[in-house]
Formats: structure tokens, C-alpha cells, sequence
């Protein structure tokens, strides 16, 4: 009988992944998917609505009042009915109707807009807010107090309520009743830039423009792209006779929105203002209605050479009108 002398064979190990190692993978996947869990529980996936707010209001705060809006309503789009993307809506169209002409349906628009939020049943303090707002810009100025009173019965510490509560205070006659309020609202961080201008319009409106002047120069320096911010410190400066100060603030707008037809029109009208300031000034009054009578308009070439100097250079001076009279002077 032969042995044999050779080793048993070993039975060969299987290929694949032992238990072990399957135990892990597994563990380890548990652990990721618990991870990601955890940290959707800690920092949550902004919600859209609240992403294109936020992009609302930084455009308002650039002063780009139209994607303002357009932001403002998309978060509504998304979330109907939410009340601080009423008010942040609300507020675009208000300032935006102030900037063009053809821009003033959407001050019609705005109450629209909150009026239906409150028919959804959204009595919000902002909600309420913004239909006092809209009220306020339509001129109804009773109904815009009774919907801010509400608003801050509801909230007493509501800033933009209590500024929209001083300008209705204002609009009904009690003009010192709005200055206290619209004073307790400026002091607060929040909307600074719709409660120094709530304060100019009150301080314009009884009657102490250089205050309102100062106070919207403080509203335009926190937001510069403001566009009705620039026509009302025009308004402020014309109401003291500073014609120049007025220019620079339409020309500004033109520098924000070349295409504005409201302050092109305001620019040529302080133009001709100013060039009929230089005629009387230059004795060449009586020249001026001679031509008109005789349909030679002598004026006419006066205030169109009149707008670079006296405009945009502001060189309103009489040597400048001495030359124009030369020129009257030669064309009898």
C-alpha cells in the first residue's frame, strides 16, 4: 500500500466580501444617510419663495425697483398670500410709480394687490401695512390711518406701519401727531430709508423745506439708486428757489434711467425757466416779445444754448446773457 507523502489540499477560499466587510458598507451607508439628515435638521434647503424675497429686497436696496417687483412677485407666486411678500410688492410698486409718468397705475395696482391679501384672510400686520401704504399713495389718507392702526394694534413695534401712521396722521391735517410718529419709526434700523423720507414729506409739508432737503439727502446717501428719492429732493429744492440743486438732482435721475421722460421734461423746463431769468435780467425783455409778435421767437435759440451752459455747466451768469442780448442786439 503506497502513502502518500503530499499535504492535504486546503479547501481554497470563496471570492467576495466577507460578512464583515458587508457589515461595514452597510454601517457606513446608515451613517451618511443619518449625516445628511442631521444636517438637512440643522442648516434647511432656503425654501424659493424666501430666496427670490431676499433677492427683492436687495434689489430695493439697490434701487432697481424693477426687478424689485418682479422678485417680490414671484415669492408671492410661490407662497399666495404671504405677508411679507405683500408688503415687500407693495412697497416696489408704490416707490416704482413715483419714478416715470406712465408708471402711475402701479399705485392702482399696489392696493390691488393688498387688498386681496386680505380678502385670503391674511390679516397680518404686514398685510395690513401694505394696504395702508397703497391707501396713503391713492390719497385716501383716512382709510390708509384706520388700516395702520390696526397694524399696530396687532404689532405696536411694527416700524413700517408706525411711518405709514405718521404719514396718514399728516395727511389728515394733524401734522405734529405724524411727526412724532414718523420720529419713533426713524429710530429703529429698519425701513431707514421709507422713514426719512416719511419725515421730509411731513417736514416739506409744514412748510420747512431745508429740514426736508437735509433729511432726504440722508436717504439718498443710504440709497443712492433710489430714483424718487432724487425727484423729491428736486421738489425740496425748488420750493426754496435752487434752481441749481433742483438740475442736478433731475440729471442724476437721467444718469440712473437715460430714458426717464419725467425729468428730461423737468430738465427742459428749468432750462427754459432759467433762460427767461437771464432775458429779464439782460434787458432784452422787450426784444423777446418784439420778436414774438413779429413770429421770430427770439427765446427760442436763447434757452436752447442756454441748457448746456446754464444746466449742465450751471454758468448762469450775466456775461452769458450779455452775449445772447449782442445777439438780439444784432438782429434788428
Amino acid at each position: 500500500m503506497l502513502i502518500s507523502r503530499s499535504s492535504p489540499r486546503r479547501p481554497r477560499r470563496r471570492s467576495g466580501c466577507s460578512p464583515f466587510t458587508v457589515l461595514t458598507g452597510a454601517l457606513a451607508g446608515l451613517l451618511v444617510i443619518a449625516l445628511g439628515w442631521l444636517a438637512g435638521l440643522i442648516l434647511p434647503n432656503p425654501q424659493p419663495e424666501l430666496v427670490t424675497l431676499d433677492t427683492a429686497r436687495r434689489a430695493f436696496d439697490s434701487g432697481d425697483l424693477d426687478d424689485a417687483v418682479e422678485a417680490a412677485e414671484k415669492a408671492l407666486a410661490a407662497a399666495p398670500g404671504q405677508p411679507d411678500a405683500v408688503l415687500m410688492l407693495v412697497r416696489g410698486l408704490v416707490y416704482r410709480s413715483y419714478v416715470d409718468w406712465n408708471n402711475e397705475i402701479d399705485r392702482k395696482r399696489a392696493l390691488e394687490v393688498a387688498t386681496n391679501a386680505l380678502l385670503r384672510g391674511g390679516d397680518h400686520p404686514d398685510t395690513l401695512a401694505a394696504q395702508a401704504f397703497a391707501l396713503h399713495a391713492a390719497g385716501r389718507y383716512l382709510e390708509a390711518f384706520k388700516a395702520a392702526e390696526k397694524a399696530l394694534r396687532a404689532n405696536p413695534n411694527h416700524v413700517f406701519a408706525r411711518l405709514v401712521y405718521g404719514l396718514a396722521f399728516a395727511g389728515v391735517g394733524s401734522f405734529d401727531r405724524g411727526l412724532i410718529q414718523v420720529q419713533q419709526a426713524a429710530k429703529s434700523a429698519d425701513y431707514q430709508v421709507d422713514s426719512l423720507r416719511a419725515l421730509a414729506v411731513i417736514q416739506s409739508d409744514t412748510g420747512r423745506y431745508r429740514d426736508a432737503a437735509r433729511t432726504i439727502d440722508e436717504a439718498i446717501a443710504l440709497n443712492w439708486g433710489l430714483i424718487p428719492l432724487h425727484f423729491e429732493r428736486a421738489l425740496y429744492a425748488l420750493q426754496v428757489g435752487d434752481d441749481g440743486t433742483a438740475s442736478t438732482s433731475y440729471l442724476r435721475v437721467l444718469a440712473l434711467d437715460p430714458e426717464n421722460v419725467k425729468s428730461t421734461a423737468a430738465v427742459m423746463r428749468t432750462a427754459l425757466d432759467a433762460a427767461r431769468a437771464l432775458i429779464r435780467r439782460s434787458g432784452c425783455a422787450e426784444r423777446s416779445r418784439r420778436g414774438r409778435r413779429t413770429g421770430r421767437m427770439a427765446g427760442t435759440d436763447l434757452a436752447a444754448n442756454t441748457f448746456y451752459k446754464a444746466i449742465f455747466r450751471r454758468r448762469r451768469t450775466h456775461c452769458t446773457a450779455a452775449r445772447h442780448c449782442s445777439r438780439c442786439r444784432a438782429s434788428r
